[in-house]
């Protein structure tokens, strides 16, 4: 084989091995942020629900329509 051959041989297997391990890499932090956001919906998930059912439970508490805003 020629020098150039040999050359873009090489550049080819290392530009390939360097892919190959960023695409892990990626794969790896995906795995990690799927993991870490289900830990987190679990976490706050029951505070989240019980924010939102007294959001709801003042909303239905109120006398009458909220002005908010300067009013007209």
């Amino acid at each position: 084989m020629s020098a150039p051959v040999v050359v873009w041989v090489v550049v080819g297997l290392v530009t390939t091995v360097a892919m190959a391990a960023v695409l892990a890499g990626l794969v790896r932090h995906v795995l990690l942020l799927g993991r870490t956001a289900g830990r987190f919906r679990r976490e706050v998930g029951d505070l989240a629900r019980e924010v939102g059912e007294e959001a709801a439970r003042a909303a239905g508490r109120s006398p009458g329509r909220v002005r908010r805003g300067r009013g007209r």
